[in-house]
Formats: C-alpha cells, sequence, structure tokens
C-alpha cells in the first residue's frame, strides 16, 4: 500500500514512517526539514520537503496514496502565529479528495486550541504543561 505521512520527521510521524516500512509498505513522508530524516530509513522513503502552507509539495505527496496519515501537532514555539496546522490540514484533505483518496488517519494532540472550547482546569493544565516542560520546534 502507498502512504504519505505528514509530519514524518517528528515523534509520532517517524514511529509511523518506521512501522510502515516494517510491514512492507510504500511510504511517502512530508516534512519541513529535510536533516531530520532518520538514517534508519535509508533510500525506502520517497521524501517531499515543504511547509503546510505549500499546497503544490503537499498534492505532489497525496499524489499516489492509497492513505494519508497526518501526524501533525502545534508549533511549541512561543513566537508562533497563525494557524497553519489548521490551514495544512485543509490543503491536505484538499489533495485528498482531488486524487480521490480515500482514507485519512489523524492522529490528535491535547495541545490543539479550539475556540469553540470551555476551557477546563484539565484542559489548562496541559496547556501550562506543555508550555513549560516540552521541547520547543
Amino acid at each position: 500500500m502507498n502512504v504519505t505521512v505528514f509530519g514524518a520527521t517528528g515523534a509520532i510521524g517517524s514511529l509511523t514512517v518506521t512501522e510502515l516500512l516494517e510491514r512492507g509498505h510504500q511510504v511517502t513522508a512530508y516534512a519541513r526539514n529535510p536533516g531530520t530524516i532518520p538514517a534508519s530509513w535509508g533510500g525506502r522513503v520517497r521524501m517531499v520537503v515543504g511547509e503546510m502552507s505549500d499546497q503544490d509539495a503537499i498534492d505532489s505527496a497525496v499524489h499516489g496514496a492509497d492513505v494519508v496519515v497526518s501526524a501533525l501537532g502545534p508549533s511549541m514555539d512561543r513566537k508562533a502565529t497563525g494557524l497553519p496546522l489548521i490551514a495544512g490540514t485543509g490543503h491536505i484533505l484538499t489533495a485528498k479528495k482531488q486524487h480521490g483518496v480515500r482514507r485519512y488517519i489523524g492522529h490528535a494532540t491535547p495541545s490543539v486550541h479550539d475556540p469553540r472550547e470551555n476551557p477546563t482546569l484539565l484542559t489548562r493544565l496541559i496547556g501550562l504543561i506543555a508550555r513549560t516542560f516540552l521541547r520547543r520546534g
């Protein structure tokens, strides 16, 4: 099966790509930084490098896929602005539809803010922990 993984070099994405390779799937990995590609992938992964705003690169990554997996997560950079994750996911879904890809798997993260959500003590605590202790992008 041909699988395209977005966020492929992140913590969850790299585990996903490795598992797919071990199971014999063909993988296209989409990432911002080609320098973060694990050496263990060797030449077995088709890499597409781009930002989540690059609709043409996203379209190229999705072309030929049977399944699209999103392992994208929010930026932990305190200076980050805008909503690139939301816009980028929109580009992925547009490309998926355009290329007739019927399967989409999205790994979720509790640290993506939904403006319609009424914050609870737990959601505020999760955000505080993420901002305070987790590695920054």
